[in-house]
């Protein structure tokens, strides 16, 4: 089993709104299928940092890893 910290989460949800909001931004300069995609890629982004957020508020100890 592998441990990660709160703070290693917290670090990871930072991460994951950065790129998110990098993948906005660039959906706003590029070819209409291009900006699609980034945009669909912030949105999945968003979802999994929403999940860890959730997760650490909750003070959930467990986190599944689905396959």
């Amino acid at each position: 089993m592998h441990t990660i910290t709160k703070i290693e989460v917290d670090w990871i949800v930072e991460a994951l709104k950065m790129t998110s909001g990098y993948y906005r931004i660039h959906s706003k300069r590029t070819s209409q299928i291009e900006a699609s995609l980034a945009i669909l890629r912030a949105e999945q982004l968003e979802a999994i940092m929403e999940k860890l957020e959730k997760a650490v508020k909750d003070k959930n100890k467990r986190i599944a890893i689905e396959y």
